[in-house]
């Protein structure tokens, strides 16, 4: 697995300060947009950290030897979805337009889901499946504040473009998965908990108020 996430920053930072990313005029007569190196430093790191801020890791482990599952989750607050619009404008040289049409996205879809997006390592490659049916080997559930618990509305595996996932995701590698799993949004605010239960683990992440606190996983 990955050997830290302040590694993997200091090596994706290779842009130098002194480039310069020149965008087309969006529309005829107006003036390009220039984006430079320190520009495109800046967002990124500030997703990352947005990012890392909001992500709980827990790890099963079976034995002293073998790691059973990893798996990274992360709340979607309006605040990420921020940050990454920030980042991806620069990173792919976003027209105005284009930002504007996925703050409304990303808005549209805040005010009717609470969505998560979840990194899997599993020890068998054939258990890395988080799906609605009845036999998937992975579950995942909310736990909403009034104790209702949830089943996801979607479920959707984040695979392509390869290049834009792995930028976006820093903690998944070759052999992780990246799932982006929604709920109804719940009705009243308060603490939600998020449970992942394996063919061999089960366990859960409360959230409240944007931060989160992880209960020690159960190995069963």
């Amino acid at each position: 697995m990955k050997s830290g996430f302040a590694a993997f920053i200091a090596g994706l930072c290779l842009i130098s300060c002194a480039e310069t990313v020149t965008t087309p005029a969006t529309k005829p007569g107006d003036p390009a947009r220039q984006i430079t190196g320190d520009d495109l430093d800046k967002t990124r790191e500030s997703y990352y950290q947005a990012l890392e801020n909001g992500t709980r890791r827990v790890r099963i482990q079976y034995d002293r030897v073998d790691t059973a599952s990893i798996y990274w989750a992360t709340l979607e607050t309006d605040a990420l979805r921020s940050f990454r619009r920030d980042a991806l404008t620069a990173y792919e040289l976003w027209t105005p337009e284009q930002t504007e049409s996925e703050k409304r996205k990303d808005t549209e879809e805040s005010a009717k889901s609470l969505a998560f997006s979840i990194v899997l390592y599993t020890e068998d490659q054939k258990d890395n499946l988080i799906s609605l049916a009845g036999n998937s080997p992975v579950k995942v559930y909310l736990l909403q504040p009034d104790g209702t618990r949830s089943e996801p509305s979607s479920i959707q595996k984040l695979d392509s473009p390869r290049s834009r996932i792995e930028w976006l995701y820093p903690h998944k590698d070759r052999f992780s998965t990246v799932w982006l799993v929604k709920f109804p949004r719940p009705a009243k605010p308060g603490s939600v908990e998020l449970q992942i239960t394996g063919t061999r683990f089960s366990s859960a992440t409360a959230w409240e108020a944007g931060t989160a606190s992880v209960s020690a996983p159960a190995a069963r």
